[in-house]
C-alpha cells in the first residue's frame, strides 16, 4: 500500500497535475473520518511517508528560513521526491504549515487507537515527527517591535485571497478614484493560527503519552527533559499568536 496523490493512485507524472501530493488539504482528506469508522489501519502508509517528509523537509527549513537542522517543513505540494520547498506560485503553496498539517494526521490515528506498548514505535514516530515541525516553528515565528504580537510569515491560507481597498485620495491638484484589488499574502494567516494551535495541543498530550507508556531506551530521560519545555514553549507560542491575520500590504520591510 502507498499514500495516495492528488489523483488517488495516479500514474505518477503522467497524470493530472503530474500526480503529486498535496499537502494544502487534498491528502489529509484522504484519511478524514478513519478512525471513528474503524479504518485506522489505512493510515499505515501514511507514516514511513510523513518521516520521509520530515526528514527531507529539514533542507527546505535551512535553505528557506535558515533554521537549524532539527526543524524541518513543507509547502503546499511536493511530489516523488518530498522536496519541502515552493513548487508553485505563491497563490497555491506558500504555507508553512501546510506540511504539520500531514503530520497532524498520525496523532490523530492514535486517538483512535488502543494505547499501549505494542505502540511504541508509532508513538516515537511521531513524536520525533513533532517534535521537528515544534523546533522549526519556534525558530520561523517572530515577535514584532512595534506591537509586541508574535507572527508567523508572510504567507498564505492556501488558495485563499481577499479583498484591498483604497477610498478617493488627492495629491496634489490632482484626485484619484476608489479601488480594489485582491491580495493573498498575510502576517499569521488564518491557515497557520489554527494548525500551530493544534500543534500545540498534540505535542504536550503526545509526550505525556510517551512519558507514560515508554521506557528509557524508547525515550531517554534527556529527550523526555527537553521535551518538556518544548511543550511548554510551543503552547506560549501559540498564545502569543494573534487571533487573526494581518494584511501583507500592512507590512514594512
Amino acid at each position: 500500500a502507498s499514500v495516495p496523490n492528488l489523483q488517488a493512485w495516479g500514474d505518477g507524472p503522467v497524470s493530472a497535475w503530474s500526480g503529486d501530493y498535496h499537502l494544502n488539504v487534498n491528502l489529509q482528506m484522504m484519511y478524514w473520518g478513519t478512525g471513528t469508522v474503524g479504518l485506522a489501519a489505512t493510515h499505515r502508509p501514511l507514516v514511513p511517508f510523513v518521516k520521509s517528509l520530515s526528514r527531507v523537509g529539514r533542507v527546505a527549513a535551512q535553505r528557506m528560513y535558515n533554521c537549524s537542522a532539527d526543524s524541518w517543513v513543507a509547502h503546499g505540494n511536493t511530489d516523488h521526491t518530498l522536496d519541502g520547498s515552493l513548487r508553485a506560485e505563491s497563490y497555491w503553496v506558500f504555507c508553512a504549515t501546510c506540511g504539520v498539517w500531514a503530520a497532524l494526521q498520525l496523532f490523530e490515528n492514535l486517538l483512535y487507537s488502543r494505547l499501549d506498548s505494542t505502540r511504541a514505535a508509532d508513538i516515537v514516530d511521531t513524536l520525533s515527527v513533532l517534535r521537528g515541525a515544534v523546533r522549526f516553528f519556534q525558530e520561523y515565528t517572530f515577535v514584532d517591535p512595534s506591537s509586541g504580537i508574535r507572527h508567523t510569515g508572510p504567507g498564505t491560507s492556501p488558495e485563499n485571497s481577499y479583498l484591498v481597498f483604497r477610498n478617493v485620495t488627492s495629491v496634489g491638484n490632482e484626485t484619484f478614484p476608489a479601488f480594489s484589488w485582491t491580495q493573498h499574502l498575510a502576517l499569521s494567516p488564518a491557515f497557520d493560527l489554527s494548525l500551530i494551535r493544534q500543534l500545540a495541543n498534540a505535542f504536550p498530550l503526545l509526550r505525556q503519552w510517551a512519558d507514560d507508556l515508554l521506557d528509557q531506551s524508547d525515550y531517554p530521560s534527556t529527550t523526555r527533559d527537553a521535551d518538556k519545555l518544548m511543550a511548554l514553549d510551543i503552547v506560549k507560542i501559540a498564545v502569543d499568536l494573534p487571533f487573526r491575520a494581518q494584511p501583507a500590504m500592512e507590512i514594512t520591510v
